[in-house]
């Protein structure tokens, strides 16, 4: 780089130089001429975007929800090697935004492919989210990987949705309050208001969630009116 910005200013000082001489013999004099006919262009440094770092720009614009810039740099990845990973990104910034109708285009498209499957997952939370429970059943069994525990954690609150017991199967599931999420706070508190959880459960939950310093977890489970002096509780430490 040194020797290219050398060798510039080594041309530009030739050319004004010579400039010099022929402006001297024409009789015009004043080195601001000179410069302002004679200014070299801009030496250009930076190198153009290479579309493996656009698709890296594409993910971490589908990651923060940003469906303008995703558009965008999708649009210029046409040739990309991996379609279907522009694809998936491009919908994952309107993630909360898309309709049914678009993912399921998706999954038709890239059928059979592992992208699909964690599309899929991606919508199963959405569905869990919005409690489109209809679809939810019609496509958690499409579910492949389903290691997702939010969505284990969707799973059964859709059947206590229909009044089934779950209990047993959730106190198996709610061992990790770290990794619980939306849908699992809602589980818990679902069966709460059912009566399928008790007070035990309760400071079990609490108790877990101490040992493993999900505090915030721990205090909105503190909150919930079906424990005891809940007003007053804090979580067991």
């Amino acid at each position: 780089m040194k020797y290219l910005i050398a060798r510039s200013l080594l041309a530009t000082g030739v050319s004004l130089l010579c400039a010099a001489n022929a402006y001297a013999e024409a009789g015009v004099s004043g080195s601001a001429n000179i410069a302002a006919n004679l200014a070299p262009e801009p030496l250009m440094l930076a190198q153009p975007i290479n579309d493996d770092d656009r698709f890296m720009a594409l993910r971490d614009a589908a990651l923060h929800e940003d469906s303008k810039a995703a558009q965008l740099h999708a649009a210029a990845l046409g040739k990309y090697d991996v379609p279907s990973y522009v694809d998936y990104y491009q919908l994952r910034a309107r993630l909360r935004s898309a309709s049914n109708a678009e993912f399921l285009q998706f999954l038709k498209k890239y059928e059979g492919n592992a992208i699909a499957d964690r599309l899929r997952n991606d919508w199963l939370l959405v569905l869990g989210y919005r409690g489109d429970w209809g679809t939810f059943d019609q496509q958690l069994p499409l579910f492949v990987v389903n290691d997702d525990n939010q969505v284990k954690c969707y799973a059964l609150l859709s059947k206590a949705q229909k009044q089934q017991k779950v209990a047993v199967e959730a106190r198996a599931l709610l061992n990790s309050p770290k990794q619980y999420g939306e849908g699992c706070y809602t589980l818990i508190t679902q069966l709460v208001a059912q009566g399928q959880f008790t007070d035990g459960d309760l400071w079990a939950q609490m108790r877990m969630a101490a040992e493993s310093s999900a505090a915030p977890f721990a205090d909105s489970v503190a909150d919930l009116p079906a424990v005891p002096g809940h007003r007053a509780m804090q979580a067991p430490h």
